[in-house]
């Protein structure tokens, strides 16, 4: 382009200016971090992509909490769902309702 206005180059000083304002903000303030959203992209790729462990519900990583009224089918439900789990990976399972023979009879 000639003369022009050129989209690029102004996408350029843009990111450039980002950048510049980006180095005076601190990093931490207290127990929060803060980033860019560039950065925590930048920063995400890095890592692996977590592998789903229940549908596309729950990943790697994740602390799953799973609630309701009672008697509505949860521990059965997470049951299910850790035994699939446990066919690939390792599962700690807590139930802080049912007793033991609740369990068991379940």
């Amino acid at each position: 382009m000639m003369g022009g206005f050129n989209i690029y180059q102004a996408i350029g000083a843009e990111l450039q200016k980002a950048d510049q304002l980006a180095a005076s903000v601190p990093e931490q303030i207290g127990m929060l971090t803060i980033k860019t959203a560039n950065r925590t992209i930048k920063e995400a790729a890095l890592r692996p992509n977590p592998d789903a462990l229940w549908l596309s519900l729950w990943y790697e990583g994740e602390v799953c909490c799973l609630f309701s009224d009672s008697n509505l089918g949860k521990s059965i439900y997470a049951v299910q769902i850790a035994t699939k789990i446990a066919e690939a990976k390792r599962v700690l399972y807590f139930d802080f309702e049912l007793s033991d023979k609740q369990f068991q009879v379940s």
